[in-house]
């Protein structure tokens, strides 16, 4: 079993939960692993369950969101499962977000004030702003293929137990 960020998923990570939920977390993680199937064959929920080592009633949740997305594609059949929809060049990281998580909560106040722009900002305000636009532009301006081809190039890779604990 390959050992990438992507798998491997028990927990979910602190820190980036402030900005992604753990459905996105799920559904990036999840399509990171049907890019990096070579052959594009189809995949049982399952499978991509145990590999993320999650439930799969919650992983198969996400995958129906990403199917209504048009990202993923579900097959039937003794060799059914999903694979992606289109290829992996084509899949920006935004696009798989927005499947799961209303990406609009980017524009929030981080200190949940309703009233937080430019006319009336919070103390994190003008801080923010450059964060989020870099965050944004990063999601919109990677795709799929970025995402896996840049782990592997750079030994991104992590040790589930490093970020995640034993796996019980």
């Amino acid at each position: 079993m390959v050992s990438n960020w992507f798998c491997n998923t028990r927990e979910n990570v602190k820190g980036i939960e402030v900005l992604l939920r753990r459905s996105a977390q799920v559904a990036l993680r999840a399509c990171a692993l049907l890019a990096s199937d070579a052959k594009s064959a189809p995949r049982p929920a399952r499978e991509l369950a145990v590999e993320m080592g999650l439930g799969g009633s919650y992983v198969s949740k996400v995958l129906h969101d990403l199917i209504l997305a048009n990202l993923v594609e579900g097959v039937r059949g003794p060799k059914g499962g999903v694979k992606l929809a289109r290829p992996a060049g084509d899949v920006r990281l935004w696009d798989v977000l927005e499947a799961v998580q209303t990406m609009g909560e980017l524009d929030r106040c981080l200190l949940g004030q309703k009233a937080c722009d430019e006319g009336r900002p919070c103390p994190l305000h003008e801080d923010w702003n450059p964060i989020r636009t870099q965050i944004q532009d990063l999601f919109e301006s990677k795709n799929l293929t970025a995402l896996v081809e840049g782990s592997g190039a750079r030994g991104a890779t992590i040790e589930p137990k490093d970020v995640f604990g034993e796996k019980a």
